[in-house]
């Protein structure tokens, strides 16, 4: 009895459908019209506001929404930034060597409605400077930022362990740093050399390298394509003399 009930009930459905198969197959392919286009409003029309994107300096922002205006920083070159910091770090010990000192552009700086990229750098000048200095006497590093002006010393310098004097003490440093070339010297080299800040940012490295020994290295960064670690692919690298300003090399490479 079963079997004949569903045998009963198939063979009307089947009959329903060949009898209206054709109003069946207009109204799905009417229902099929009305999601694409549904799609396409939505897509073109109503989702067009919230494509937000960003370019070289800030967030694009809805009209209605304030935008917050664009923070100044005092930023200052390197030989200002140096003596500054050896003043501090003779303080803490009296044999100290300039280990480092790198000056780096801010990758973003978020505001209430806005958020500016690649701030507080100007041909050469840092808003922010971070050396390191070297005390053999001690064992020990100390890292000592100048910001905006304002020297910021070390709480807690960190030793250098038990092989470190085969790092720090291998390093040929340079006997006056009053005589190192200025950063904003050095940013006219590189942009000489096709330095390129429209579409890429710059950090500056006052470093010894396995190479070319203590030298200044600019390191051109695209700000739009990021590596692994979110920081802009790396462009070019620019080696310049600490002496005379003079490119030694340029490489799209990083050197170490």
């Amino acid at each position: 009895m079963y079997n004949k009930r569903l045998n009963s009930k198939i063979f009307v459905m089947k009959e329903f459908f060949e009898k209206y198969k054709k109003i069946i197959l207009i109204v799905l392919i009417i229902i099929l019209l009305l999601l694409i286009s549904g799609g396409i409003y939505y897509f073109f029309f109503y989702n067009k506001g919230e494509d937000v994107s960003n370019d070289t300096q800030t967030e694009s922002l809805n009209d209605d929404t304030e935008v917050d205006p664009e923070p100044e920083y005092d930023e200052r070159s390197s030989k200002e930034a140096i003596l500054a910091t050896y003043t501090e770090a003779k303080a803490w010990s009296n044999d100290v060597v300039l280990y480092d000192c790198t000056g780096m552009t801010m990758s973003s700086v978020e505001l209430t409605n806005t958020t500016y990229y690649f701030l507080g750098h100007d041909e050469g000048k840092y808003a922010k400077w971070l050396c390191t200095y070297y005390s053999k006497s001690k064992g020990m590093t100390t890292i000592i930022g100048y910001d905006e002006g304002v020297v910021e010393g070390d709480d807690e310098p960190m030793e250098t362990g038990e092989y470190g004097y085969l790092l720090y003490d291998a390093v040929e440093y340079p006997s006056d740093i009053t005589a190192i070339i200025d950063s904003t010297d050095v940013y006219s080299t590189a942009l000489e050399n096709g330095l390129d800040l429209e579409n890429n940012y710059c950090n500056m490295y006052l470093t010894d390298t396995s190479d070319y020994g203590f030298v200044w290295k600019v390191d051109e960064r695209s700000k739009t394509e990021k590596d692994d670690y979110d920081i802009g692919l790396l462009v070019n690298s620019y080696i310049v003399d600490i002496d005379s300003g003079d490119l030694i090399i340029k490489s799209t490479e990083d050197i170490y």
